[in-house]
């Protein structure tokens, strides 16, 4: 079987993560990979992608260029399936299939939007291109929106997974305290201020540290949060990180994870935690949330009440660790191992093209 993935950039994100860890496991297989960049950049991710798979670099610079589409058109006709990442990309092949050859019928959706809690409008160019898409959602609640807005035929759960990094742990001299990390891109949706209020009630009651992790897609919401963190004399207690791309291999480090943000699809981060074993307290929102209610409730809050947040983060910080550990690791093992992933992942490609 020959797959073509088609994303925008390789740049740090969960997105982009999920696609190159989905080749990766079909090139391990023996399946014929591509991998399609639409856009310039320097693609930190991209040394992550097996050396089999094919890489294609289409430097798109400008849309409306119908150079592009013919150039995208003679590179999928290798292909037996489109696999597509994101709704502005699907969008663009939309448009770039009127200036080419290709084949709709072969084209898999993958939606990864994490924002569905909080926004279900949807144009209705937009919406009839995914109606005439395979559709493959990373949660229930955007399965069941495909359904709802679009009137998809073809629905399917596509939960994200990440493959677990053997970790060779250097010894570290550990700082007096409690060291807490959030791993997320520096956008208003992730609500951080709410992680760096946490933070102020924290250091009222003992040593907290928090370093985030990720890039600055809002430069006016990092200036905000800033700010925040000068005014509240936390300056030398919260950290911002942007040159970490693999936080697997500094996740034992920490104490535990917060993850604060009000709508996600997955999220990757908290498999990442699983995998690691590396305790979290996060909001109740997410399909990985649904595997954790039964056995690990003692990792999700329902609500941004602070005093239940930080009576929650002392309670995980003081109590005997190892069965919520092993505890995350089975969760991880049963749920998100890339056999698993490349099973199911085989069977929608299998039922919608022979």
């Amino acid at each position: 079987m020959k797959i073509l993935h088609i994303i925008d950039s390789l740049d740090v994100g969960g997105a982009e993560r999920v696609a190159i860890t989905l080749a990766n496991v079909f090139a391990e297989k023996g399946h014929e990979i591509g991998m399609l960049i639409l856009l310039p950049g320097t693609h930190p991710l991209l040394y992550l992608l097996n050396t089999n798979i094919k890489k294609y670099l289409l430097n798109r610079r400008n849309k409306l260029r119908p150079l592009y589409a013919r150039e995208i058109s003679s590179i999928s006709v290798r292909y037996d399936i489109i696999h597509v990442h994101m709704r502005h990309n699907l969008r663009y092949l939309w448009f770039a299939s009127y200036f080419s050859l290709i084949k709709w019928k072969k084209i898999f959706f993958h939606d990864h939007y994490g924002d569905i809690k909080n926004d279900k409008t949807i144009d209705i160019i937009t919406k009839n291109i995914i109606r005439k898409s395979i559709y493959l959602g990373v949660s229930k609640e955007l399965c069941k929106w495909a359904i709802k807005q679009c009137d998809v035929k073809k629905n399917y759960l596509l939960e994200n997974i990440i493959i677990k990094e053997k970790i060779v742990k250097k010894q570290i001299k550990k700082t007096r305290g409690n060291r807490l990390i959030l791993v997320s891109n520096i956008h208003p949706r992730k609500n951080i201020e709410f992680a760096i209020e946490i933070m102020y009630e924290l250091r009222k009651e003992g040593v907290y540290f928090l370093d985030i992790i990720g890039q600055i897609t809002d430069r006016g919401y990092y200036n905000k949060l800033e700010k925040m963190i000068r005014s509240y004399g936390l300056k030398d207690f919260v950290n911002f990180n942007e040159n970490c791309n693999n936080i697997q291999l500094i996740l034992y480090n920490y104490d535990l994870a917060l993850h604060t943000s009000k709508s996600e699809a997955g999220p990757l981060v908290l498999i990442e935690y699983l995998a690691q074993s590396l305790p979290f307290l996060t909001f109740s929102t997410g399909e990985v949330i649904q595997k954790l209610k039964e056995e690990l409730q003692v990792l999700i809050v329902d609500s941004f009440n602070i005093q239940e947040w930080i009576k929650q983060i002392q309670e995980l910080l003081q109590i005997d660790r190892s069965l919520i550990k092993r505890k995350m690791g089975e969760i991880y093992s049963n749920n998100y191992s890339s056999k698993i992933y490349y099973n199911r992942c085989l069977k929608i490609y299998q039922e919608n093209l022979f």
